[in-house]
């Protein structure tokens, strides 16, 4: 063993210098996925790298740690602090699970996501921080911070934000590509990437399964060059999990596992998240046949250990070693649980009736989220839940409360009987009275789960047996076998499997059908919608609980289909609303939802994402007004799902995605959130003068002319007036969450720096200060402006001219046009260049061109189709006068007739074509 290899007083790259001159070859490729392999010559323990922590640690063995909300509840708290206490608290509780562990895994989990969410209807909507950039990018870097401690050269634990990049769609997501233009992937999809690392020094990074512009995540460039080279990020990078499989057998970028590893690793991946054989056999014979070296492979287990020697796992003195157990961890966080609970629930309408000014006599807490605090596939073990019902009981005591589903209560038919199960596994057929009862959880799109209250069980279809038993405890799995689904079959609406296999009986069995035989449905004996419209007309107040299941119709795997509540919830409101005024509705939701009211609407709307263990408790405390709600949205809520183009479509600017471009009504706005008291606002000074040195300067005095502590978020918002390109018609430039003492006034600034305003210039490929036209505008949200400044002119240039002889790929576009119902279409060359793919007709438009009579275009394409395209300048026609036809790919000749200066350049085609790159020769050169 080298000496140095324990030795902490030696600078880190020295020790790593000797450790991997000692390694061989196969001990390296040992190294290479997430199963670490011992080598006890060197004392290198045996690890496993992964695991989940997005709003706790998630053990699959079933230890309990804390809970916080879901990363889109956290994301509400606009409290960067906040989070980072978050942070502390995920990081000192891995540091825990490490040791409970055995110091086998725990350190190195695979957080935060930090997918911007430019569409509600993502499934995995809960896991992000919300749709802005820089709300985004502020508490991931928050969180990242948190979760590594405050020393750099001894790390609490490795966070690894996920998963890079422009991955917001579910179905396909391991066999297709998004197309993500150059303006998009800087100025959006890019930058919380960028604070990550750059800011929060995130010591690890996951890469997305989909492909950006035809390569897959996992063996795009930018991984070296964005995140390595301009990010300097010197930590290991994952592949997300099993994506070298898929690589091959779902996405058929390359045909064999050696092919897809050995440029994986070229491009930077440095731990695989797959089978541990599959991985090392593929490097073993990508060594073989010179697809790599053992540099490749060194470079690579190099970046993996650095970052496992700055957790102290190298190291003969563990620096952690003194940790908490994880009761005293949790113990000691359940104050900055509540906390950040609190924080998190969303006020979104209040016909000034709460906070409830007296306990009422009678209260109805009704509706599926009543009594359940549900999980979602990353929220760890849940010990001692607090539902709605739990916290309004506790806090109400002298209000006489009532609970009601909601639910229906069914029976399943069977030919011409009724199913009964004699004990968990086999069935009777039996007449409707005797037939076992089901609580028909209907979470929408005709998807039911089935649950026994009597023996207090899930029905659920054991795929081994194919048939159905009465066992599952609750419905959380990968694979989720408690999900039936109603299906039309000859005229009838049939129950089915989640594989959609009709149910049948067999042999005292309910089964899954394998010859698609089966009749089985549903039948209503207690409609839950009357039963809670009787129970509403006689209470006083009611709670109605609403939402989704975080296991279906919306998670990872499956994106929404619509934003709609499910119709039964639906249902359910009207009936509460025709029946008592007094109606306090609180969605518990993953993801934001669409929704309007026949009638009257509630009293009070409240929001909160699913996740925290005392949820229950929260909700309590912000209706009884013990806490006043200080939640902002960090998504917009459209009307409804026609508002939103295609989920596969990227383009965010011209597409008028986010609240960043969105030009129409919604719901409710971006950093939308009501709270019972107000702050007075008495003064605002913005100082523009000293923008390029000092950044933008605001002062705002708030005071508060309560006898209590108010809080709330002031958000700073730059307003697009006069621009050169399509700009975001408001963004997020700051924000602030104050809380002011009874009486007190206090002046807030914020300065704001000028890469604030930065936009990026695809004719020079940078990001830079244009010189548009801005107002500041200051507000409580993205629509409750109380401030809007004085025309402000950006010190700036103008979008870059582009440069005669100079070859400009086709991606560099500053606009384009397509036929209705396409989408852009970027993919790659044999040289991994991004060309634009049109795929029925098009036109896309090239800023800043000059070009003179002697002049020559030179555009080269994929394809010789020359009486497709119409190019121009500006109005002028130029006109083709020469080709020449290469293998693969054409060039085509143009000229015009006069000296045309900073113009438009357009190529318009009505047939396919793929644009390659073009150039300006000077004087008629040739490429």
């Amino acid at each position: 063993m080298p000496e140095t290899l324990n030795n902490r007083s030696l600078v880190i790259e020295k020790r790593l210098d000797d450790l991997m001159a000692s390694l061989t070859c196969e001990e390296l490729i040992s190294l290479l996925s997430t199963h670490q392999s011992p080598i006890t010559r060197l004392n290198i323990p045996e690890y496993h790298i992964g695991g989940e922590a997005a709003h706790g640690i998630v053990d699959r063995e079933g230890l309990a740690f804390t809970v916080f909300p879901q990363p889109i509840g956290l994301s509400q708290t606009w409290h960067p602090a906040l989070i980072k206490r978050v942070g502390n608290a995920i990081g000192i509780e891995a540091r825990s699970f490490y040791h409970v562990k055995n110091k086998s895994t725990g350190l190195t989990l695979w957080t935060p996501t930090i997918d911007l969410e430019r569409d509600p209807r993502w499934g995995r909507t809960e896991e992000g921080y919300g749709e802005d950039p820089l709300l985004t990018a502020t508490l991931g870097v928050a969180i990242i911070e948190g979760m590594q401690g405050e020393d750099p050269a001894c790390l609490q634990m490795a966070a690894a934000p996920k998963h890079f990049y422009a991955n917001n769609n579910e179905e396909k997501r391991e066999s297709t590509s998004n197309s993500v233009d150059l303006r998009n992937k800087y100025e959006y999809y890019l930058q919380p990437f960028k604070a990550a690392f750059t800011r929060a020094k995130a010591t690890s990074m996951m890469t997305a399964y989909n492909g950006i512009n035809g390569i897959p995540a996992m063996q795009h460039a930018d991984i070296n060059q964005i995140v390595r080279q301009q990010y300097q990020m010197d930590g290991y990078i994952v592949s997300d999990g099993g994506a070298l499989t898929l690589n091959v057998t779902d996405y058929h970028y390359y045909d064999t596992y050696k092919e897809a590893l050995a440029d994986s690793l070229k491009k930077g991946i440095d731990c695989f998240v797959d089978d541990k054989t599959l991985v090392e056999t593929a490097a073993r014979e990508a060594l073989a046949e010179g697809l790599i070296n053992r540099f490749d492979i060194s470079s690579a287990v190099r970046r993996t250990l650095r970052i496992r020697m700055l957790l102290g796992q190298l190291n003969q003195i563990d620096p952690y070693n003194s940790y908490v157990s994880v009761k005293e961890a949790r113990e000691k966080h359940r104050s900055l649980l509540r906390q950040v609970t609190d924080e998190s629930i969303v006020l979104l309408e209040n016909q000034d009736y709460l906070p409830l000014r007296k306990q009422p006599a009678s209260l109805l807490v009704a509706g599926p989220m009543a009594n359940q605090v549900m999980r979602d596939w990353y929220t760890g073990v849940i010990d001692s839940p607090v539902t709605p019902l739990d916290g309004i009981n506790s806090r109400f005591k002298e209000s006489q409360v009532h609970m009601a589903d909601g639910f229906d209560t069914v029976v399943i038919a069977s030919g011409t009987g009724y199913i009964k199960f004699i004990d968990s596994r086999k069935v009777t057929i039996v007449d409707k009275s005797d037939a076992t009862r089901f609580i028909d959880e209907n979470f929408g799109e005709d998807v039911h789960v089935l649950y026994e209250p009597v023996m207090k069980k899930y029905l659920t279809l054991n795929t081994e047996a194919q048939r159905f038993e009465l066992t599952a405890d609750e419905v959380f799995s990968w694979f989720v076998n408690e999900k039936l689904v109603i299906n039309e079959k000859n005229g009838s609406r049939v129950l089915t499997s989640r594989h959609h296999k009709p149910l049948d009986v067999a042999q005292h069995h309910l089964i899954e059908s394998s010859d698609n035989l089966g009749s089985c449905h549903l039948e209503i004996v207690i409609s839950g919608v009357k039963e809670v419209e009787q129970m509403a007309r006689e209470v006083e107040t009611v709670v109605l609980c609403v939402g989704n299941h975080p296991m279906i119709n919306g998670r990872e795997t499956e994106d929404r289909r619509t934003l709609a509540l499910p119709e039964h919830q639906q249902q359910l409101i009207e009936a509460v609303l025709r029946q008592n005024k007094q109606v306090i509705l609180m969605i518990i939701a993953s993801y934001p939802y669409a929704f309007t009211f026949k009638n009257h609407r509630p009293q009070a709307i409240l929001y909160s994402a699913h996740g925290s263990e005392v949820l229950g408790e929260s909700i309590a405390k912000v209706i009884a007004g013990d806490v006043s709600p200080t939640g902002k949205l960090s998504m917009t809520w459209y009307q409804s799902e026609t508002d939103l183009p295609s989920l596969t479509n990227y383009d965010i600017i011209r597409n008028n995605r986010t609240y960043l471009y969105f030009q129409d009504a919604v719901l409710y706005p971006f950093g939308h959130g009501l709270t019972y008291h107000s702050l007075t606002v008495e003064d605002v000074k913005v100082k523009a003068a000293g923008l390029l040195t000092s950044g933008l300067e605001i002062d705002v005095t708030f005071s508060n002319p309560h006898d209590l502590a108010v809080t709330d978020v002031c958000q700073v918002y730059a307003r697009t007036i006069k621009s050169q390109q399509q700009r975001p018609k408001k963004q997020l430039i700051g924000f602030e969450k104050i809380m002011l003492e009874p009486f007190e006034q206090r002046v807030v600034s914020f300065e704001i720096n000028e890469e604030a305003f930065h936009q990026f210039d695809p004719r020079c490929r940078e990001m830079r200060l244009i010189s548009d036209t801005i107002q500041v505008a200051l507000g409580f949200s993205s629509r409750d402006i109380f401030y809007r400044s004085s025309p402000l002119t950006l010190p700036g240039q103008k979008l870059a001219e582009r440069q005669k002889n100079h070859v400009y790929f086709a991606e560099t576009f500053d606009d384009y046009q397509l036929a209705s119902g396409d989408l852009l279409h970027l993919d790659r060359d044999e040289l991994e260049q991004t060309v634009v793919k049109v795929d029925s007709s098009g036109a896309f438009h090239y800023g800043g061109v000059s070009m003179g009579p002697k002049d020559t275009l030179a555009l080269t394409i994929h394809n010789h189709v020359e009486h497709q395209l119409d190019v121009q300048l500006n109005s002028h026609s130029l006109t083709l006068i020469d080709s020449q036809r290469l293998e693969g790919y054409t060039i085509l000749y143009y000229q015009g007739s006069m000296d045309i200066v900073d113009a438009t350049l357009t190529m318009t085609t009505d047939l396919p074509v793929t644009l390659i790159k073009w150039k300006i020769e000077e004087g008629g050169r040739r490429l």
